[in-house]
Order: C-alpha cells, then structure tokens, then sequence
C-alpha cells in the first residue's frame, strides 16, 4: 500500500531545514500553539508566514498531533495517517524526535497550557459574543465582539464565554 504524501513542498523544505538539537530552548506559545515547542522545531516567523495558509496549517496540524501524543490520546486514523506519512517524508525534522517528554518538560507542557488558557480566559472575559470557528486539524479561529456602548446597569450578568463553550477538564500527561 502506497503511502500518501500530506505535506506540500514548501513544508517539507520548511521542516527539512529543522533538524533536532538536543541543546534547543524550550520556549512557549499562546497562538496558535497554546502550548509549548523547542526553537529547533518551528520556522521562524518571517519564514512560517511567507508560507501559503494551508502549508501553515499542516505545520499546526503536526504539533497539534504531538499535544495529543503527549496528553496520551489515541489518534484517529486520519491523524496517525498524516503523522506516519509526514514522518516518513522528514524524518529528520526536530518535531519528531521529542516524542515523550521528561518529567520537567511534562510539567513545564502542563504550566504552558494552563497559562494559555488563562491568557484567553482573561482576553475575552469581557466578551459580549465569542466565536470559534473549526479550520480542521485541531486549529481554531476565534472572534470576539465587544459592546462598548452598553449600559453595564442594564447588562446582565452571564457565565464567561468559555465556560459556555468548554467544559473545564484537565487532562494528565502519562
């Protein structure tokens, strides 16, 4: 059985380029990634956006894989498909090399998650209308609208726009 070939050729020279340094910093990301990536594994910014959207996209999608990897989810086929087979066309890239994570990395994902889900907490708490939309591959797109002409006497309170949307869970990292 062939294997098909999901990443386009832009990000295939993008990730070619990204080879594992064991000595690479940790570094964290509250968008797009909400989590946390080593400098050896991401593009740089002037070079991730000269990139079309949909190669940026399958970029996302890969890390996104990862997250779930690391929270010890069971992939869906459709992701274990594009995983394996994006792995086979850059096996040297630095996203695949850090497959488990250390103790102190697995705390250090947790601290970074929890950040950025209070940083988006606090960025639309005061939020008349939040919406997300799905662009696929577990990447979201958000809006928020403000109504800054409303009387706050009249305004009534609400539950935060992410306790409507999210269930609140934490997941353990095995």
């Amino acid at each position: 059985m062939a294997t098909s070939l999901p990443l386009d050729s832009a990000v295939v020279s993008c990730l070619s380029k990204l080879s594992y340094r064991p000595d690479a910093l940790q570094q964290v990301c509250i968008v797009p990634l909400s989590g946390i990536y080593w400098e050896d594994e991401m593009p740089a910014i002037s070079e991730l956006f000269r990139l079309a959207e949909s190669s940026q996209l399958q970029i996302f999608r890969l890390f996104n894989i990862r997250y779930k990897l690391w929270d010890g989810e069971t992939l869906s086929m459709e992701d274990q498909q594009f995983w394996d087979a994006a792995r086979e066309q850059v096996p040297s890239a630095a996203i695949f090399q850090r497959i488990t994570l250390s103790t102190a990395d697995q705390s250090a994902y947790r601290e970074a998650r929890q950040s950025c889900e209070h940083e988006f907490e606090q960025l639309f708490a005061d939020a008349d209308e939040v919406t997300l939309t799905d662009l696929g591959s577990g990447v979201q797109s958000f809006s928020a609208k403000f109504n800054l002409a409303k009387n706050e006497a009249e305004a009534t309170p609400k539950e935060p726009w992410w306790k409507r949307i999210f269930p609140r869970r934490r997941r353990s990292i095995g």
